[in-house]
């Protein structure tokens, strides 16, 4: 072939045109902006769900005061009517528990012994029911201690009485108390 012709054939070879670019034929993506707008409004809603809802303030009950732990506790133990020893044991741990919590006395921490002897014990329980608080105690000590005792449903109910009662005169009296206050510096 001739160079000629090799021209002729050259130039009878249509020329292409430039590529159009495929985003002109491309229609708009309804369906994906469509998406994306539901999921941004769906993770603000969740965005504001969350934040109003962790603003609530969580109201909890508010804890049982010493005396309303110690009523409770004894008022279980007036149904269970354990035999004499363990119920003895088991109010004065109920009273010295009481104390611990209500005057901040250490009497919980202690042998009866040691806080027989210790010379600011009851300080913090006012001033008319130490003494009945005092008995009470010792009488529970005794009764911890003593040699096998005749079981006696009579004297255990009296034992929880009285320290219902206790405790109850306990409240009362510390209702009554005025509230002392801090001295002033000038």
């Amino acid at each position: 072939m001739e160079e000629q012709e090799v021209q002729d054939l050259v130039s009878s070879i249509p020329k292409l045109q430039q590529v159009p670019d495929a985003a002109a034929f491309a229609e708009p993506d309804y369906w994906l902006w469509g998406g994306v707008a539901a999921g941004v409004l769906l993770l603000l809603f969740a965005v504001v769900w969350f934040l109003r809802r962790s603003r609530r303030a969580v109201v909890l009950p508010p804890l049982p005061s010493p005396a309303e732990q110690a009523v409770a506790l004894l008022q279980a133990l007036a149904v269970e009517l354990p035999p004499l020893g363990a119920c003895g044991v088991r109010v004065s741990l109920i009273l010295r528990n009481f104390l611990a919590g209500e005057t901040q006395d250490p009497a919980l921490f202690e042998t009866h012994e040691e806080f027989s002897r210790r010379l600011d014990s009851l300080s913090g329980v006012p001033e008319s029911c130490r003494l009945t608080t005092l008995r009470l105690l010792d009488d529970l000590a005794a009764l911890k201690y003593a040699p096998h005792q005749e079981d006696s449903p009579t004297k255990a109910r009296h034992l929880i009485d009285e320290a219902l009662v206790l405790v109850s005169d306990i409240e009362a009296a510390r209702r009554e108390q005025p509230e002392e206050k801090e001295p002033v510096s000038v």
